[in-house]
């Protein structure tokens, strides 16, 4: 059983040959975990009262103005094994990694049961900008469905070539540079010439941007809608005709 020892922190001595830096805005936290949970790990000494593990503790306790802090003794260890210990016992712990989504989880309910206890998110050590980026890649789908992206359909319904005709409008896919898309669109039909604006029988487009993933809509003749298409040879635009045909 480990013999643990409330000892004035007068006493304690930093080991010169420390590797360990602690800056203090880990020393803060530190000092803000001792403050709202006391102390959960005892400060490792050899017989010398000389820390082998435990320097941010100690330096957390000092802050505090602490007058004693909980030790534990290590008798009849070399002089070359109190150096492996003491890097180890900080190497070792920095090995670990985390469960990011179980992580996730365990942040989002604290977020809400915290405040409960008088205490934030960032007593968990965690910044406030790394609890967002958490929450962000881990959110869980379900909170919001709308943010499900339905799966698609092994056989595409629609094929280039298609004309729907949705009452008195025609919806084609196929390629608006191609000049038999474009009349099979219009049922045959020649090209008009440039309609006045406020006149029926215009024409619009919708295509897809592959980047953004966005629609760009256009309005217009059939010969105004030919000089935007698209310069990509695998671009399949979507010509949307709302007035044609009626």
């Amino acid at each position: 059983m480990l013999n643990v020892q409330w000892v004035p922190i007068g006493t304690l001595k930093l080991n010169p040959r420390n590797a360990r830096t602690h800056q203090n805005k880990q020393v803060k936290q530190i000092a803000d975990s001792i403050n709202a949970f006391g102390w959960t790990a005892p400060i490792v000494l050899d017989e010398n009262s000389m820390i082998l593990a435990g320097h941010g503790r100690y330096l957390a306790a000092t802050r505090l103005g602490q007058k004693n802090a909980p030790v534990i003794v290590k008798i009849g260890l070399s002089d070359t094994q109190k150096r492996a210990l003491a890097i180890a016992d900080n190497k070792i712990a920095s090995n670990a990694d985390w469960d990011r989504a179980q992580l996730a989880a365990e942040l989002g309910e604290l977020a809400t049961l915290l405040p409960e206890c008088n205490l934030d998110l960032q007593i968990t050590g965690f910044e406030a900008a790394e609890i967002d980026s958490f929450m962000v890649d881990h959110v869980d789908p379900e909170q919001d469905p709308t943010d499900e992206i339905p799966p698609l359909k092994a056989v595409a319904v629609s094929q280039r070539g298609d004309c729907w005709r949705l009452g008195h409008h025609r919806l084609y896919c196929g390629d608006s540079r191609n000049e038999d898309h474009l009349r099979a669109l219009l049922d045959g039909a020649s090209r008009p010439r440039q309609p006045h604006p406020r006149r029926a029988g215009r024409t619009t487009r919708c295509r897809r941007d592959p980047h953004q993933q966005t629609p760009d809509y256009h309005a217009g003749s059939l010969q105004q809608d030919a000089h935007v298409c698209d310069g990509h040879a695998r671009r399949q635009n979507v010509l949307f005709d709302p007035i044609c045909g009626g």
